[in-house]
């Protein structure tokens, strides 16, 4: 088995926003267009959060594999939308988004991060869970093809 490629997460730059508009109509419909990601990047609340794969071109990545969009709400983060390359998946992108985000979150001050995701999405929630997720909510139904969403927090810190 040959060893995983280095993967560096930063924040998102205006350079990124083809590459996460790209990763976006591969993997939502509706997918959010060039124009929305540009807007978003401005969002004072907004974090953008992009894994670039070592490669050899002029910024020295390859480009966006993956990428997760949050909202600092209040005393909470809140993911909003995470998505990898489809051909890029299980390499462990987007637990290295994730980890970045809870780091984020902490430094910040959240006192949690709010997610919800697709009760068929398994691979996902096992993933969450395995950062600290736990089910605190159901909605039937949620989603357009028929799913249910559960409702996920991660705390970032004790409770007061």
């Amino acid at each position: 088995m040959s060893p995983t490629p280095p993967i560096l997460v930063r924040r998102g730059r205006a350079s990124d926003v083809v590459g996460i508009a790209a990763i976006d109509a591969l993997c939502f419909d509706p997918a959010w267009d060039a124009e929305s990601w540009r807007a978003e990047l401005e969002r004072p609340l907004s974090e953008t959060l992009v894994a670039l794969g070592a490669g050899d071109d002029a910024q020295g990545h390859a480009g966006v594999l993956a990428y997760c969009l949050l909202w600092h709400v209040a005393d909470e983060l809140h993911l909003q939308r995470i998505a990898v390359a489809p051909e890029r998946r299980r390499e462990g992108l987007a637990r290295a988004l994730l980890e970045r985000a809870l780091a984020s979150g902490r430094a910040a001050g959240r006192r949690c991060l709010l997610l919800e995701v697709g009760a068929r999405k398994q691979g996902a929630l096992a993933l969450y869970q395995s950062l600290g997720g736990a089910i605190v909510g159901h909605r039937r139904g949620y989603y357009a093809d028929g799913d249910d969403a559960l409702l996920l927090t991660v705390e970032l810190s004790p409770l007061p």
